[in-house]
């Protein structure tokens, strides 16, 4: 063994280099070779299968980052279409919201204006009922004790309707003094019925 050592050291540069050139040359193809051997007949070792675990783990981990990447991208675009969507609607509501309060102001003015016309038609009824008893009277038609009650009551309604809204009465009073006039006249003589 001595003389095989001995032989080594006795070896020429070249020898060396070409030896050293063939392993590096030569050893990944045996590598290469030597797992295609294992993976012919089946066999894989354990250096292998880790490799190739840790290889699919990556590349797994690769694909849900970008399966995650995908989700937050339709996550995104979902959001802002949704944002978009609420923006319109937003405007939609504040636009009808205006056109809602417009309708309320024509509402309420048309509301204003039908009451002063009703308000107005009831006091022209109440004037005109009483006007009507009093051109009754004038022409000697006689009234029943109801139908003076009834009158009163009008006139009553009429005085604070006219109060309520701050508006004088000018145009019954005289009729008013002449209705009681009559009625008292009627009392006294025991006319009414």
């Amino acid at each position: 063994m001595i003389g095989e050592i001995e032989q080594l050291f006795t070896l020429d540069l070249k020898t060396v280099i070409i030896g050293l050139l063939l392993i590096i040359i030569v050893g990944p193809k045996i590598g290469k070779s030597w797992v295609g051997f294992w993976d012919f007949i089946g066999f894989e070792p354990k250096s292998l299968r880790k490799e190739r675990e840790q290889k699919e783990k990556t590349k797994k981990l690769f694909e849900k980052q970008e399966e995650y990447h995908q989700q937050s991208i339709r996550i995104r675009d979902g959001l802002e279409k949704n944002q978009q969507k609420l923006d319109k609607n937003q405007q939609n509501l504040e636009m009808h919201q205006e056109e809602m309060k417009q309708d309320l102001f024509e509402i309420r003015t048309s509301l204003s204006c039908i009451q002063k016309m009703l308000l107005k038609n009831t006091i022209e009824t109440k004037r005109k009922n009483i006007l009507d008893f009093c051109a009754t009277l004038s022409n000697k038609q006689k009234q029943n004790k109801e139908a003076f009650n009834e009158i009163f009551r009008t006139y009553e309604d009429y005085e604070k309707i006219l109060k309520d809204n701050d508006m004088e009465n000018g145009q019954t009073e005289e009729s008013m003094k002449f209705i009681s006039e009559i009625y008292q006249q009627m009392l006294r003589n025991g006319d009414l019925i």
